[in-house]
Order: C-alpha cells, then sequence, then structure tokens
C-alpha cells in the first residue's frame, strides 16, 4: 500500500532533479553524458522495489494472519465435533443399557409360555385328546406351546425394548440438541458422564 510518506518521497525525487537543472547544480558534461538519467532512473527503481517489498510483506504478514484465523477455527471447530460426537455416542449407550436393563428385569416374560400351555392343555383335554393317545397330545402341548411362546415372547420384548426405548430418549431429550461451543459442550460431558 502506498501511505502519505510514499507519496512524499515520490513527489519531492523529481522535484530535486528540476531543482538542480533549474539552478545550474549539475555540470554540463555530466548532464549531456546522460549519466543524471541513469542515476535517476536507479533511484526510481530502488524507490519502486522498495515499495514492492514493502507492499508484499505486508502481504504476505496479513496472509499468515489470515492463515493462523483459519487454522484455529479450524481447530476449534474439530474439538466440538469431537465432543459432540462423544457425548452423541454415550447418551446412545446409556439409552441402549437403559433398554437392555428394562428387559432383564422384566419378570412377565415366563406368561408367554405359560399363557400358551394353559390355553392348549385346556383344548387339548377339551377335545379328549389325552385319553386317546398320551404321547401325541404331549408332543403337540409341547410344539404348539414352544412355537406360539417364541411369537409372543419376540413381541413381547420387542414392545418392551421399544417403550424403554421411548422412555429413555424422552429422558435425555435436553441432549438432542448440542450447542456450538466448546466450554459448554465440556460441561454436557461431564454431566453424561456422571450418570
Amino acid at each position: 500500500m502506498i501511505n502519505r510518506k510514499n507519496i512524499l518521497y515520490l513527489l519531492i525525487l523529481p522535484s530535486t532533479h528540476l531543482f538542480a537543472d533549474r539552478y545550474g547544480v549539475y555540470d554540463d558534461d555530466y548532464v549531456s553524458s546522460g549519466g543524471d538519467n541513469i542515476l535517476y532512473g536507479i533511484i526510481l527503481l530502488i524507490f519502486f522495489g522498495f515499495l514492492a517489498f514493502n507492499f508484499i510483506i505486508k502481504s504476505l504478514i496479513k496472509l499468515l494472519e489470515l492463515i493462523q484465523v483459519l487454522l484455529r477455527k479450524h481447530d476449534y471447530n474439530s474439538k466440538c465435533r469431537i465432543l459432540k460426537i462423544e457425548i452423541k455416542r454415550k447418551i446412545k449407550n446409556l439409552i441402549l443399557q437403559e433398554v437392555k436393563n428394562s428387559t432383564k428385569s422384566s419378570k412377565s416374560i415366563k406368561y408367554c409360555y405359560l399363557i400358551p400351555l394353559v390355553i392348549i392343555h385346556f383344548l387339548l383335554l377339551m377335545n379328549d385328546i389325552y385319553a386317546e393317545t398320551i404321547l401325541l397330545s404331549l408332543l403337540l402341548l409341547t410344539v404348539f406351546t414352544l412355537l406360539i411362546g417364541v411369537v409372543l415372547h419376540f413381541f413381547y420384548v420387542a414392545f418392551i425394548e421399544v417403550s424403554a426405548y421411548f422412555r429413555a430418549s424422552k429422558k435425555y431429550k435436553q441432549f438432542r440438541k448440542l450447542p456450538h461451543n466448546y466450554d459448554e459442550l465440556l460441561q454436557i460431558k461431564n454431566i453424561v458422564d456422571s450418570i
């Protein structure tokens, strides 16, 4: 950039040359030989070279400052992204743990097998199949109890898991939208780690 000081130098150099020519400071032989023009050209070349060098250095410094700011921003964003991923992973693990605990603690899964056993036993008694062949009736009782029990068990566990998942996700609803501030994310991570 050309500032006031540089403009002043630019104005002074030609005026000193004109002043010297006007009042006869230079010798006639020296002026006629063209040495003055070469000297003036060298001085202008040095001056403009200094201006160009000054401009290049200032531009490089601004470019390095901009790169430094961009690197800091990228570093900050990557730290925030890593924290967000850790928080989401921890919340996901907490939800899955609660779902697992709810299916383990369910004591009514045994009824998925007892209810079909009682119903099939009652149907076999009503149709007098026990009286005809006891071995066939026990085989039918076992097979149908297991088949119906497995289906009921699957649906019951799926219902328990889905309802437990919705309860747990509702419990951690406040952590769904995470801020983009490193300090706030650090506080949220500490809260989630303490749960």
